[in-house]
């Protein structure tokens, strides 16, 4: 693919392929979470709040992570459900927008944040995987933010979509509390640390691609 005369890794038919399974998934959560957002939105519900009911459902992480981690995977599992649920909200409103997916994005990082303070503060993950981890996950989201902005179409000033890895990589490290709280076996620290090298090589990967496609000043 050339973008004003340069040649570029070919990024644009992997989008059409995750956009393919991101469509599934919509249409999933639109089936099984259609009762409920009729009633949310009988009740005036917006998709924004849904979105910040997902940080108070992780806050209590921050109490329970370690003395009561039954109780705080149910806020976490509570937490995510707000966050595949915030998207069908606005769909059904008619009120999804580019800005809205900023909300979503914003919310789905303090919320990832304030479970890595919960970590550290309790000792499950060690400070340093915790920080690093924090840290490349929220480069990478911003960097791909940046380079979808080159690919796809939007209503707003940007594109804040996350893509595939950093989903993924949240989704590991719930899993691996998941596991503490069922067998004690704690995982937390190695799993944060491979995840933050391939967070780390992904974040590379879309600076390179910005570098190659952003046009200089003037052109």
């Amino acid at each position: 693919m050339q973008v004003k005369g340069r040649k570029i890794p070919p990024y644009p038919e992997r989008l059409d392929r995750s956009q393919e399974y991101y469509d599934l998934s919509v249409r999933v959560r639109w089936v099984l979470f259609l009762p409920l957002v009729k009633l949310l939105s009988r009740l005036r519900v917006t998709a924004s709040m849904v979105s910040y009911a997902g940080l108070l459902f992780m806050a209590p992480v921050l109490f329970f992570a370690k003395e009561q981690p039954w109780l705080a995977v149910g806020c976490v599992v509570a937490s995510i459900f707000a966050d595949l649920l915030d998207g069908v909200v606005a769909r059904y409103q008619e009120t999804c927008s580019d800005k809205g997916k900023l909300v979503d994005m914003v919310c789905d990082n303090v919320s990832f944040t304030m479970f890595m303070i919960a970590l550290v503060y309790t000792g499950l993950i060690g400070a340093l995987a915790g920080l690093v981890l924090t840290y490349t996950m929220l480069l990478s989201k911003v960097l791909r933010s940046i380079t979808h902005s080159f690919f796809l179409d939007t209503d707003w000033h940007f594109k804040a979509v996350a893509g595939f890895l950093p989903n993924l990589s949240t989704g590991i490290i719930f899993l691996m509390y998941l596991i503490f709280a069922a067998s004690e076996h704690n995982y937390l620290t190695v799993t944060g640390y491979i995840l933050a090298v391939a967070l780390m090589l992904d974040s590379l990967l879309s600076y390179v691609r910005i570098l190659m496609v952003a046009p200089d000043r003037g052109e």
